[in-house]
């Protein structure tokens, strides 16, 4: 429980700070701060391994991550500070990015159809990585290549299944499906 005190005391103090203009908006990050930090604490802390929960932090954290980058490039003309927004994105955005790797509960397709009209190409690469090398759903990851639009995307794929990191073995066979599927999107000169 000492991690909702500390939220209740920190909401607190930003309310505090700041005029009574943001209170609602206050109120609306405070929420999703404290489901965040509640779904860290069960998943972290308890070693919750619901599929459902680690989805519901991962989307949780994608909106923040989105959230804060938009709000971030709204407020890029500004001349005033915008440094908090800045720290509060690096530091969802990394939780993002680390949770990403660490587990393998969340379902990725509902990830990947959050951000897939964002700008953030890294978790979208954790998300592609997910798909191809620990779900080995070569399928899917196909399909959100396609989706993506890029033609470096086969290309990441490709160098994916043929160098997976971490000790595995290459994915030959899903290698040969992508190049028999998708070879005239790759630019194997590249390689």
């Amino acid at each position: 429980m000492p991690v909702f005190k500390f939220l209740a005391f920190v909401h607190l103090q930003h309310l505090k700070a700041n005029s009574n203009e943001n209170f609602l908006f206050c109120i609306d990050i405070s929420k999703n701060l404290l489901l965040e930090r509640f779904l860290q604490w069960l998943i972290k802390e308890q070693d919750c391994n619901d599929t459902q929960l680690h989805t519901l932090y991962a989307l949780s954290l994608s909106k923040s991550t989105i959230e804060a980058f938009e709000s971030e490039n709204l407020d890029s003309g500004n001349t005033e500070n915008t440094s908090g927004i800045s720290i509060f994105q690096t530091s969802v955005r990394k939780r993002l990015q680390v949770f990403l790797q660490s587990s393998n509960l969340y379902d990725p397709e509902e990830i990947l159809d959050l951000i897939e009209g964002s700008e953030l190409w890294l978790e979208k690469t954790l998300v592609l990585q997910i798909l191809a090398l620990k779900l080995e759903d070569s399928e899917a990851a196909e399909e959100y290549c396609t989706e993506i639009g890029r033609p470096d995307a086969y290309m990441h794929l490709l160098e994916m299944y043929l160098d997976p990191q971490d000790g595995k073995e290459p994915m030959f066979d899903a290698a040969v499906r992508l190049l028999h599927n998708h070879g005239e999107s790759l630019d194997l000169c590249k390689f």
